[in-house]
């Protein structure tokens, strides 16, 4: 949860702005939704909108030397991203530590 709040801080947002939440890969694949925001990993607002897309890169890369389209779409989305280097930021370390659940 830590990573999202700080994505949110950098972007302005709150949680009612976003309106899906991708899990990509083997262990967004098989994680239990539930599990993940009862533990944490994900604000329990965001439960409901989270989509379990398994290989993403991999289907992604096959949609883009399939379709022309889909290639520029993804062209398209690269020029939005903005790439945010969570290890180094301070605040990431502070909202890390404070997310911890030591007692």
């Amino acid at each position: 949860m830590t990573g999202i709040r700080i994505l949110m801080n950098q972007m302005g947002i709150t949680p009612e702005k976003i309106h899906k939440v991708y899990f990509a890969g083997g262990f967004g694949n098989y994680i239990s939704v539930d599990s993940a925001a009862a533990i944490g990993l994900i604000p329990k607002e965001l439960k409901d909108r989270v989509l379990q897309i398994g290989n993403g890169a991999g289907t992604g890369a096959i949609m883009t030397l399939l379709s022309d389209e889909k290639l520029k779409t993804a062209r398209d989305i690269k020029q939005k991203i903005k790439y945010i280097e969570l290890s180094s930021s301070a605040a990431f370390q502070k909202e890390f530590m404070n997310a911890m659940y030591f007692l």
